[in-house]
């Protein structure tokens, strides 16, 4: 997947001005953000330095695609980012 940095500037420059417009009244999260290529990764952690963001943790949608887990590493990186845990679907 190869998708035009055009669109990630567009993403970051969109989350930097409703972080502005929210003025730390509200936290915007990112869900289900393991296992993506590397062009990705990039522009979470771009977002994840804006001041009050982070990750919801679902673990529910983790369960039901296993193949799609964090690592041991992944998940230790990503737990001061994670602010919220989703728990649905875990039939």
């Amino acid at each position: 997947m190869n998708i035009h940095q055009s669109y990630f500037e567009r993403f970051y420059d969109s989350v930097s001005r409703l972080a502005v417009y929210a003025d730390r009244r509200i936290h915007l999260l990112l869900e289900n953000t393991y296992n993506f290529n590397d062009q990705v990764i990039s522009v979470i952690d771009r977002f994840l330095k804006i001041p009050f963001t982070g990750l919801i943790w679902d673990i529910g949608y983790m369960r039901s695609r296993s193949h799609e887990v964090y690592s041991e590493k992944d998940l230790k990186t990503s737990l001061e980012y994670i602010k919220l845990l989703k728990v649905n679907k875990l039939s």
